[in-house]
């Protein structure tokens, strides 16, 4: 007997999310202080991470019938994978307000090869009982260290052309790791990559102008965003 052939889902037309209730009762042991909710996770340099979320209401514990989410502290976990990823940067939250139907929106930034698990900073998202309200988180990555540039002489580099040779020429840097998501290499040639979404298109902007570049642009489904419901009932 022949199986029935699925019909792929199509990642466009439906609604990929977690969720994180808010007034989650932990489970009663002495040991466990504190709830993280896990919120967003990618792969880079082929390191596998996720990051938690903590998240502070006012009041605390939630109670009535709203609450509001005044601060987040995000935990990073490097699951596997020889090189770390870590915070940097000053994350940026965007409310909704500041955009018509759109999603309060978190942004935040990370680098290979530094060592900064935790970060935490301000929002503000108002709650209502027994209802879901979105936030998305979205992820910006800088350059490693060695390998930052200037985005006027990026831009009149050509990406398939070997960088010492152009007219604006690069050295490659002697460096213990190679920056694999900005640059591929050949031998003795390094070339620039097309930067993709996700990618700091100019390592000199904070987390929050890149972020203001980010809203202009139509940006397509990719890893550098995550989807989450916030629960409060």
């Amino acid at each position: 007997m022949s199986k029935k052939k699925k019909t792929p889902i199509d990642w466009y037309k439906n609604d990929f999310v977690t969720c994180a209730l808010l007034n989650y009762n932990k489970p009663d042991d002495p040991n466990l202080t504190d709830v993280y909710h896990f919120v967003y996770a990618s792969q880079l340099y082929g390191t596998l991470f996720g990051i938690y979320a903590k998240f502070t209401t006012s009041p605390s514990p939630p109670g009535g019938p709203t609450t509001d989410v005044t601060h987040v502290y995000l935990e990073l976990l490097n699951y596997e994978g020889v090189v770390n990823i870590g915070f940097t940067g000053v994350p940026y939250f965007c409310p909704k307000s500041l955009r018509k139907n759109e999603t309060d929106t978190i942004f935040f930034g990370v680098q290979a090869g530094i060592v900064n698990p935790s970060i935490d900073f301000d929002i503000n998202i108002k709650l209502s009982q027994g209802k879901h309200t979105r936030l998305k988180f979205v992820r910006f990555l800088y350059p490693m260290v060695d390998y930052m540039f200037k985005k006027n002489i990026r831009d009149k580099q050509v990406p398939d052309k070997a960088l010492k040779t152009q007219t604006t020429p690069s050295q490659m840097p002697d460096s213990v790791f190679f920056d694999t998501e900005f640059q591929t290499r050949s031998g003795v040639d390094y070339f620039n990559r097309v930067l993709r979404q996700g990618l700091a298109e100019d390592p000199d902007l904070s987390v929050k102008d890149l972020a203001i570049n980010y809203l202009k642009k139509l940006i397509t489904i990719r890893c550098t965003e995550s989807n989450v419901n916030l629960l409060y009932h």
